[in-house]
């Protein structure tokens, strides 16, 4: 939402709601809701660590927006940026407490911090880009999901999804993969050490 300086070329319905424009949330995408959230992250998130939730982001949400709007049928209707909005709402819920106690994050190590941070972000991912489907975009959503954490994107994945860019391989392997039986939804990240997928049951 943003106002004009001045009403000269206003049209009656445009004076009528005090000069405020409106524009579809659609046009807008789901980059200036990430860009605005990633001001108000904890101190203790550093510039790198910003980095690689981007990479994450961008390399994750359009594939992920791309199933559930072409390939998967959702149990209740959202919206592209609800569903952005729920994956970064998740992930501040999972990096409070331990990311806003500077005492407690400058005692892990590095790689312990980065790799809490990847799996929240998969975690959040799962259950809110992936939350609203069926089981059979679940099952279709874990497939994806595996796929780009494994390596590349497939030609065929990206031809089903009609992306227009290939999801290219991550620059380095993710710390702590799903292991591989049953599917991403079955299992739950528990702050341990590197950190550990354990199953609900």
């Amino acid at each position: 939402m943003f106002e004009p300086m001045d009403l000269e070329v206003a049209s009656p319905a445009t004076v009528s709601r005090c000069g405020m424009i409106y524009m579809e949330p659609s046009s807008l995408g789901w980059r200036p809701l990430f860009k605005s959230w990633m001001n108000n992250l904890p101190a203790t998130i550093t510039e790198m660590h910003k980095k690689i939730l981007t990479e994450m982001f961008e390399r994750f949400v359009d594939a992920s927006l791309a199933l559930v709007r072409k390939k998967a049928k959702e149990l209740s209707p959202t919206s592209d940026a609800n569903l952005v909005n729920s994956l970064m709402n998740m992930i501040d819920c999972l990096i409070d407490p331990e990311f806003h106690d500077e005492a407690k994050i400058s005692t892990m190590e590095e790689r312990e911090v980065i790799s809490w941070l990847e799996c929240i972000f998969l975690f959040s991912m799962t259950w809110s880009l992936g939350g609203s489907v069926d089981a059979i975009g679940r099952e279709l959503f874990d497939k994806v999901m595996r796929e780009l954490v494994a390596g590349g994107m497939s030609e065929e994945t990206r031809s089903k999804l009609s992306l227009i860019d290939l999801v290219e391989a991550p620059m380095k392997a993710y710390s702590v993969p799903w292991p591989k039986d049953g599917l991403i939804y079955d299992y739950r990240f528990v702050k341990e050490g590197m950190g550990k997928w354990v199953k609900w049951t």
